[in-house]
């Protein structure tokens, strides 16, 4: 199990990581109010452009880093960024698809309350993420939905994958840095293994709702 997730999203990493990017650089997300740990983690994608065939491909960024222009071919110059939105390069167009990958690892915080509370460790629990989107601008700024793969892994328990759907519903620019709120919808959400301690994740059986925030650098 462990070898073929980890595949999967090294075979999702290609596609991102690999390409030029303009405009912005996903630095990093911080997920809370799941089953399991809160989990913090950096980012990496591109924006995938269905206006330009020799544009195709802008925004891209390894752990918020941008990659140099090593095919120039496929690198649009720097345009400047559409008032509207202050994120989307007007070579995007109106609509665009989004490629993320991102490497998450949990915080020292434990989930629920009272007699329901779960005893997570820092540091125990690993997640690889692939997160296709379509993109789209509107009057109110940059939003996206689509869906998110995660291969989960960890020193507690056994290795799972879960897939659900991915929203992004509005980004907020504050001088050099866009924030981002990222809603997750899993059919089939997160648990702990019964009787764990420390606290043991597993693939759920409930639908469950997750929220996170990402942050991103403009350059």
């Amino acid at each position: 199990m462990l070898k073929r997730g980890a595949w999967v999203i090294l075979a999702a990493a290609v596609l991102v990581l690999f390409t030029p990017r303009v405009g912005t650089a996903g630095i990093g997300e911080w997920i809370w109010e799941m089953s399991g740990p809160s989990m913090v983690g950096a980012i990496s994608g591109c924006s995938v452009s269905f206006k330009t065939m020799e544009k195709r491909f802008q925004r891209c960024s390894v752990f918020g880093v941008p990659l140099p222009p090593r095919w120039p071919k496929l690198t649009p110059p720097k345009t400047p960024i559409d008032e509207a939105t202050e994120t989307i390069p007007s070579t995007l167009g109106n609509m665009f698809l989004v490629l993320e990958s991102g490497t998450y690892v949990s915080l020292a915080k434990n989930s629920g309350e009272g007699e329901d509370e779960k005893d997570f460790r820092g540091f125990h629990t690993y997640m690889l993420t692939f997160d296709p989107m379509i993109g789209f601008k509107s009057a109110l700024g940059e939003h996206g939905v689509g869906i998110t793969y995660n291969f989960l892994f960890g020193k507690e328990f056994s290795s799972f994958s879960n897939i659900g759907f991915k929203a992004r519903p509005i980004i907020l620019t504050w001088h050099q840095f866009v924030f981002e709120w990222n809603v997750r919808l899993y059919p089939n959400g997160f648990d702990v293994v019964e009787g764990s301690d420390p606290a043991a994740l597993m693939k759920g059986d409930d639908f469950e709702w997750v929220n996170g925030i990402g942050v991103t650098w403009k350059f």
